[in-house]
Formats: C-alpha cells, sequence, structure tokens
C-alpha cells in the first residue's frame, strides 16, 4: 500500500509504558513497508533514549501541559499538506487540535488506549469532537464502548488491539535475577501507579508467603508509587521475597525467568503486557478489569480474580501450584490465542486508517 503522506507519531509521556512500546513496534512495522515517519517525543523521555539507540527518526519537544505554546507552534511548523498527526496520548491529542486553531490542517487520528470515561469538561468535548479529528483507534471493545456514547459521529471510532512481536517472546533466554531456581517465580509488570495495585500483589504475596509456599516474587517498573510499594514491603518485612528490579529493557528475558504471571491492573484498556505473558508461555493471574477479560478467558487461557480480591488470587495460584497439568493447558491455549495479536495485524489496520485520509 503506497503511503503519499508523512506520519508524525506524537507523545508526551516521559516514562516508558505500554504505549510507548506500542508505538515504537508500530513504527518498526511501517518502516518495513517504506513508510515515511517522525516520532515527535519528550526531550529526555525514555522514548527519545530508545529512538537515538536503535536510529529512529525522531525530534524532540518539551511539553509540560496541554496549552505549550512552544509545543502547539512545533506540532504546526513539523507539518505540511502530506502530513498525518498520529496522536499516542491525551496531551499529544490536545497539541495536535489546538495546532489546527494556528492553521495547522494535517488530519489527525487519535489512539485511545485507557477505558476511563472523558472527562464531563466542554474543552474535552470539543477536542475528542474536532472535525480535525477524523479516526480514533480504540484498542478494545471496552475502550469503544466507553467512547461511543461521548463522540457524536461514531463512524470515527475504529478498534485496532495492540500487537506483539511473538517470536521475541518465544526465542529468548531468561535473564538471571539472582534467585533460587528451587523457588516458584511469581512476576508483574507495569508502571508503578495506583490503578495498577501494585499494592495488591504485595497483600498477595504476603498471604502466600505465610502458607509456607516456596515462591518469590518479582516486580519490574517504575513510575509514582515505587518509593511506596517498597515502602510496604519493608513494612511486611518481605525484602527478602519481593524484588524491585525498577525498568527493565529486557521483558522478554525477565518474562522467560518466571513461573506464574500475576497482573493486579484495575483498570486496563487491553493490557499488551499480558499478550507479552501469552507469547512466553506463562500461565497468567488477573484481575478482572475491561480490558483484561477480552484477553483473558477465565479457566480456558488464563485465570480471573475480581479487582483487589487477594483471596481469590491466592486461591488460583495456588491451584496452579497444585496441578502441572492445568498449568501447561493454559499456557498451551494461550500461545495459541497470542497469534492473532501480532504486531503485522496491528500495523496493516492501522496503514489502512492512514490510508483513507491520504487525499483529505
Amino acid at each position: 500500500m503506497l503511503m503519499r503522506k508523512s506520519i508524525l507519531h506524537l507523545s508526551t509521556q516521559r516514562e516508558w509504558g505500554g504505549g510507548e512500546a506500542q508505538l515504537c513496534y508500530l513504527y518498526h512495522a511501517l518502516a518495513k513497508q517504506q513508510c515515511r515517519q517522525t516520532i515527535i517525543c519528550q526531550k529526555g523521555s525514555a522514548l527519545a533514549e530508545y529512538c537515538l539507540k536503535h536510529q529512529l527518526n525522531f525530534k524532540t519537544w518539551t511539553c509540560r501541559g496541554d496549552l505549550s505554546l512552544k509545543a502547539i507552534w512545533q506540532c504546526k511548523h513539523w507539518s505540511d499538506k502530506k502530513t498525518i498527526l498520529h496522536a499516542h496520548d491525551a496531551r499529544a491529542h490536545s497539541i495536535a487540535v489546538l495546532s489546527s486553531l494556528i492553521g495547522n490542517k494535517a488530519p489527525i487520528i487519535l489512539s485511545r488506549k485507557v477505558v476511563y470515561p472523558i472527562k464531563n469538561k466542554a474543552l474535552t468535548s470539543w477536542k475528542y469532537n474536532h472535525p480535525r479529528v477524523k479516526k480514533i483507534i480504540c484498542i478494545s471493545q471496552a475502550v469503544y464502548d466507553q467512547l461511543s456514547s461521548q463522540i457524536k459521529n461514531t463512524k470515527r471510532l475504529t478498534i485496532i488491539s495492540d500487537g506483539i512481536d511473538v517470536a521475541r517472546y518465544q526465542t529468548t533466554t531468561a535473564a538471571d535475577l539472582k534467585l533460587s531456581k528451587d523457588t516458584t517465580i511469581i512476576g508483574m509488570v507495569a508502571q508503578f501507579r495506583k490503578d495498577k495495585d501494585q499494592k495488591t500483589f504485595i497483600e498477595i504475596a504476603k498471604q502466600l508467603i505465610a502458607l509456607d509456599i516456596k515462591a518469590h516474587f518479582i516486580l519490574i517498573g517504575d513510575g509514582e508509587t515505587f518509593e511506596a510499594s517498597q515502602s510496604l514491603v519493608k513494612q511486611y518485612g518481605l525484602e527478602n521475597k519481593i524484588l524491585f528490579t525498577g525498568f527493565r529493557p529486557d521483558i522478554e528475558n525477565c518474562l522467560a525467568a518466571m513461573d506464574i504471571f500475576l497482573f493486579t491492573s484495575r483498570s486496563e484498556g487491553l493490557g499488551s503486557v499480558l499478550l507479552e505473558a501469552m507469547a512466553a508461555g506463562l500461565p497468567i493471574v488477573a484481575a478482572r478489569s475491561a480490558g483484561a477479560m477480552e484477553i483473558i478467558q477465565h479457566q480456558s487461557n488464563g485465570l480471573l480474580f475480581d479487582v483487589g480480591n487477594s483471596e481469590q488470587a491466592v486461591k488460583q495460584i495456588k491451584r496452579l501450584l497444585a496441578s502441572s497439568d492445568v498449568t501447561t493447558e493454559l499456557s498451551k491455549q494461550a500461545k495459541n490465542f497470542v497469534n492473532d495479536y501480532t504486531v503485522e495485524h496491528m500495523a496493516n489496520k492501522t496503514l489502512a486508517c492512514y490510508a483513507q485520509l491520504q487525499d483529505d
């Protein structure tokens, strides 16, 4: 599919998360199809470091809020009649729309990755329903359903799920996390935020340890609740049982070192890390957030528990530990399921969205 327009991928995030991983997956896949692309990202951000390391075409800006006048001007300056703006987060969306007020005529595509409602404010409604926003990509049915009542023209909404490089998670070696190989390793990968609910992960670990189950627990990631989580572990006296690795670029190696993936997030648009854990062949125990339930089919390719219910989660983990047959079957079904969530599928569907705007 020949693209006559170039893509500006807009990001304002400083930390690395699932959204940034998906943006890079998309960039690499579209580069193979000779698409002209530039990533616009925060100066000094994890995404900027990734672009520099992997020689991606990128520029940096500094965005301290939705009304960052310099960023709005830069968005206009870097665009022309052959540009499509792809906003990958809410602040980038605001900047793209506001740049239209100073003459930017580039069509806008927004990727919406979170399931919570948009704010009930006139300005927010205006930017989501702005005529320059041609498509809103929802990463799940849950996100689509949530937005459909707030978008005047629902024909702008489309569903394109996240995609992963499946082979990357099936052809790797386990990271050396300096843990005993005689214990079960239970881990989670997520930014440290309240909605990711590492507190419940720690509560589950505490209960399992109290049952004398030989297990070690790993929390991978960084973020605003990192220190609070460490303090809770110290309060419980579990420093030797729960490992904090901080941010790790080698997630595939970390997953390969785990025996069970425990995901406590309270709110997920989809949960691409669940797809990564599936590709790695891990049995999964996950909270029943809306997006996660589109991936995890209870007792088929994973096990679910009610959000925040540590007792239910402990019960499901004990079930895995008691039966290798259950673990093996869940892993097998998970590997089969994830083959429908490849980077190629995601990129081709996104490219089709771009193609619809070529002559605008």
